[in-house]
């Protein structure tokens, strides 16, 4: 596999930034940016999954670094950051055989994460989103870390500059690097979130450190923006998905069949462009599925 890496400079303060990259055969093709994870930089084995789809559908594909492991304040959704992927979007405008119709952005955990606080940031730049296993709100995930002992509540002290409510300062980063904070901007393009129903606990679906409620109330927000407000799920039903790792008897019960997931579909909802699914499964993401997405468009 013809892969490669380049350092772009950025734009904001012209230091130096690692991209993997997997240029298209031909001429006029899809471009995927696809993100690394939380704890990850762009070496991440993870890449090979993205760049191995792309290349058996000759599509450009980019994995750029964003200043590394969410551990700094530099990284976990930084102005710097977000300007890094933006940038290495320009980078392949320019030196890529990009149809820019087709510009996609695919990421999970971390990389969901970062996906939609993208999204809710730059909505113009994607034609379609695919967030997975996202955290939606770092003040939240924070709390939730702490009580589960996760090492991750240290990584998002270090990014936002101390625990939450420790000043208006600190505060306002947790805010700014929050999806939830700017994802409205998004109800204009197709945005995809996917979570597995046992994510967020131990046992099943491994480590489970992203409870599903994040990737319900980032859906949630894309239909208040889209003025679709009966149908978001209310907060009782996502406290009892989280809780009980299941949807309530009787809640949204229909049979659904999706080949692209091999799995069980438990919840399926639709508002105007934005989809959630929760499906069978924990902290992970089904790249098919990924792909499927993004071939409709």
């Amino acid at each position: 596999m013809d892969v490669h890496v380049v350092s772009i400079p950025s734009s904001l303060d012209k230091t130096f930034q690692k991209v993997k990259y997997l240029k298209a055969r031909s001429e006029n093709r899809p471009l995927l940016v696809a993100l690394h994870t939380w704890s990850y930089g762009y070496e991440q084995d993870a890449a090979e999954e993205y760049f191995i789809r792309c290349q058996d559908r000759d599509w450009n594909c980019i994995f750029p670094d964003f200043r590394g492991p969410n551990n700094n304040p530099e990284a976990g959704g930084s102005e710097e950051a977000l300007q890094d992927i933006l940038d290495a979007v320009s980078w392949a405008s320019v030196n890529m055989n990009i149809d820019h119709r087709r510009i996609f952005l695919a990421g999970a955990s971390g990389g969901g994460h970062m996906a939609l606080l993208s999204a809710g940031n730059s909505p113009s730049t994607w034609t379609a989103v695919s967030a997975w296993v996202p955290i939606s709100d770092l003040a939240r995930w924070h709390k939730e870390s702490v009580e589960r002992g996760l090492h991750y509540a240290s990584d998002i002290e270090h990014v936002c500059g101390g625990v939450p409510g420790t000043s208006p300062e600190v505060d306002r980063e947790y805010s700014k690097r929050s999806p939830v904070t700017s994802l409205w901007r998004a109800h204009i393009i197709p945005l995809y979130i996917n979570a597995g129903i046992h994510d967020g606990h131990a046992g099943k679906g491994g480590e489970g450190s992203v409870p599903a409620g994040h990737s319900i109330r980032a859906y949630n927000e894309l239909a208040k923006a889209a003025g679709k407000h009966d149908d978001s799920i209310p907060e009782d039903v996502i406290e009892y998905i989280e809780t009980r790792e299941h949807v309530p008897e009787g809640y949204d019960r229909r049979k659904i069949n999706d080949p692209a997931y091999g799995r069980t579909i438990h919840l399926r909802r639709t508002s105007s462009l934005a989809r959630l699914t929760l499906f069978e499964g924990g902290h992970e993401i089904i790249y098919d599925a990924v792909f499927n997405w993004f071939e409709k468009f």
